[in-house]
């Protein structure tokens, strides 16, 4: 005898046994999940942005170190040396077969001469103690070769020189006298300094 279908619920779905939602706790431990995630996530975020700008001032300060380095290196290893390059003696001799000899040995007699300007600078060690830039307290604004201030780009730099005598046991070959050292330091707007160093030979 053939039996009779069982009767089913056409309100119910194919597998809707197997299906549940989620539980208060559940749906309460994904959200502080995703937001601690998202908060890791925006930090670095946050970090990358305050870091993109360091490359830029380190651009700066390299544009602005080269453009004094090179200023110094445009002028003559001492106000006596002869036009053209060659070694100079203290004495103002430039015939230096027997060794040429710095014109201000040590540090103490270097500088600016009397009545010398930023503009009228004539020989390396002129720069001794040179410290330009508001932003660090100096007296001087960032001034160029001329003496003309410097305007916009480097606005929250400073730069400070130094040029050390009496150093060329530092190089190879090199008498004590024979070298200037010349050390430029240039601090930017967020206290980043660079320094750039070179040597100046007596020739």
């Amino acid at each position: 005898m053939p039996m009779a279908p069982e009767a089913r619920d056409s309100r119910e779905a194919p597998g809707a046994a197997c299906q549940r939602g989620l539980t208060l706790i559940e749906l309460v431990v994904t959200i502080v999940v995703i937001g601690i995630a998202a908060s890791a996530v925006m930090l670095m975020l946050a970090q990358g942005f305050r870091g993109s700008v360091d490359p830029q001032l380190r651009i700066k300060a390299v544009e602005l170190g080269q453009s004094y380095m090179d200023e110094i290196f445009s002028k003559p290893w001492d106000e006596k040396s002869p036009r053209g390059g060659g070694c100079v003696r203290p004495s103002g001799a430039t015939n230096c077969g027997s060794g040429p000899n710095a014109v201000c040995p040590g540090t103490g007699d270097c500088g600016p001469d009397a009545g010398e300007g930023r503009g009228t600078f004539d020989d390396v060690d002129d720069y001794q103690n040179l410290e330009e830039g508001s932003a660090c307290g100096y007296g001087a604004d960032l001034r160029d070769a001329s003496g003309n201030t410097r305007r916009g780009r480097y606005d929250g730099f400073c730069v400070a020189v130094t040029v050390a005598t009496g150093v060329g046991g530092e190089l190879q070959d090199v008498a004590a006298d024979d070298a200037k050292r010349i050390d430029i330091a240039v601090t930017g707007p967020r206290d980043l300094t660079t320094t750039f160093t070179a040597y100046r030979l007596n020739f």
